[in-house]
């Protein structure tokens, strides 16, 4: 398809920095993805979005951003990244020997900033069911099918 060889190229190019911005910059690069899609489907300036994201099996810019962050945590629960990424984050169990509802999750604990852990381990254990289902397509596979049938 057009979209992905023209735009989506570009969105995914660099996407986990790009989310780190301000709302307001995550929302111009939303509206630019729904004109591009317009566009190049030829689709009525005024047509239902969702509808359309549906129909044509693409993810929104704020869902593109999940499923590469759950993608990039899933290398880093294989140890398939460089090590200097290895180093940035440290599951809770390590961080301290009390028992906690987090530290059995295995959620990650990521310091210093003003974000959220990240419980690969509750996404895992939803969706996972065999090894396959770990590889790169995989987890975007059933990333993509859950937000598809959300919109």
């Amino acid at each position: 398809m057009v979209y992905h060889s023209i735009f989506n190229s570009h969105i995914l190019y660099g996407i986990q920095v790009w989310s780190q911005n301000s709302q307001i910059i995550r929302t111009k690069i939303q509206e630019l993805q729904n004109r591009a899609t317009i566009k190049i489907t030829f689709s009525d300036s005024n047509c239902d979005m969702d509808e359309l994201y549906k129909n044509l099996k693409l993810l929104k810019f704020p869902d593109l951003i999940y499923v590469q962050n759950c993608i990039f945590m899933s290398r880093v629960e294989q140890n398939l990244l460089p090590n200097m990424f290895k180093m940035q984050f440290t599951y809770l169990r390590d961080v301290h020997n009390h028992n906690t509802r987090a530290s059995k999750r295995n959620q990650i604990n990521i310091p210093n900033t003003n974000t959220h852990f990240f419980d690969l381990n509750d996404f895992l254990a939803k969706h996972v069911k065999t090894p396959e289902d770990l590889c790169y397509k995989g987890i975007r596979g059933l990333l993509a099918k859950h937000f598809l049938s959300n919109y």
